[in-house]
């Protein structure tokens, strides 16, 4: 059998890209390897279009199933805040409630007496389809009043009024960019006479 180069091997077999190689540096320690589309592929293309044509039918077909799966899979995705539960009765001295006296704010915003218990009900995350609920990040900070800066603290504590932020961050693909935030108010309780 004779030593046939790889160059002269490629083009007995008439493969579809060949291999060049060419000197960068005099010193020989580098070399470069350009590939190009043999020119027997595309005299090939030329004479059957068809495969041509099926290879862009197949293109069009493969993004379309993969826009429509999707939107298959993404169409229950939320992420959101629960609404706030009030769990307590807590009146002034006229019976009213924090809610009756203030109105329902929601669930951005959730306005507490004094020594009201405040209960953390955190959001729900449904991501491509699975509830990422329990991996939601909570932090809370606290300021005195709008003239203060906010600071980070352990929890919402309702012995001392003020403003208290919770803030919730999720790590998941979809929503990483997302900050969802509920404001309490801690007020105290009004006293007429």
């Amino acid at each position: 059998m004779a030593n046939n180069s790889p160059k002269e091997l490629a083009t007995k077999k008439k493969m579809s890209c060949t291999v060049k190689s060419t000197k960068s540096s005099p010193n020989k320690s580098s070399k470069k390897i350009q590939t190009s589309v043999s020119k027997n592929l595309t005299k090939e293309l030329k004479k059957n279009p068809i495969s041509l044509i099926c290879g862009i039918v197949f293109l069009v077909i493969g993004a379309v199933l993969g826009i429509f799966g999707y939107k298959l899979i993404t169409t229950n995705d939320k992420y959101f805040m629960n609404d706030y539960q009030y769990t307590s009765n807590k009146v002034n001295t006229n019976g009213e409630t924090a809610r009756e006296l203030y109105g329902d704010m929601g669930s951005e915003v959730a306005i507490l007496f004094v020594e009201e218990e405040y209960v953390e009900l955190g959001v729900t995350c449904i991501c491509f389809g699975v509830d990422k609920s329990q991996e939601v990040t909570t932090k809370y900070y606290y300021r005195e009043d709008i003239s203060y800066d906010a600071i980070e603290v352990n929890s919402i504590d309702t012995s001392i009024s003020g403003f208290y932020y919770v803030c919730y961050f999720n790590d998941t693909l979809k929503y990483s960019n997302v900050e969802l935030i509920r404001n309490v108010i801690v007020v105290e309780v009004e006293n007429n006479g």
